[in-house]
């Protein structure tokens, strides 16, 4: 194990929705740089496609990482399509406006953006 700088932590997110009435969920845990577990959540919300259980995963535990003054953030999760998505050059004018918050997130809060680790 690498430990890193004390003000950093891991995220893993992962979203979920039903295949027949569409109702997605979301939840992930934060690790610290020793690897340990420091906070866990889960939401229901709502209608949405799997990008977007994915996406409000990731804001959530940003949001989580970014209240608990954690400033260099990795971020790990299972959806292509989103790593493609907030890692674009394009991000900050995308589509989805969740796409635009977690942008907007990422560059005005964290220091020296996210490493994301599709998994």
């Amino acid at each position: 194990m690498v430990i890193g700088p004390i003000d950093s932590c891991t995220l893993n997110s992962d979203g979920a929705v039903h295949l027949h009435t569409s109702m997605g969920s979301t939840g992930g845990l934060i690790r610290n740089h020793l690897d340990d577990c420091l906070i866990g959540f889960n939401k229901k919300i709502g209608l949405s496609s799997p990008l977007q259980a994915e996406l409000w995963g990731i804001y959530i535990g940003l949001c989580l990482a970014w209240d608990h003054n954690y400033k260099h953030v990795q971020v790990q999760f299972d959806c292509s399509e989103a790593l493609k998505l907030i890692s674009s050059p394009l991000a900050e004018s995308d589509a989805y406006a969740l796409v635009q918050v977690i942008a907007y997130l990422v560059k005005e809060t964290f220091d020296n953006g996210l490493c994301y680790n599709s998994m």
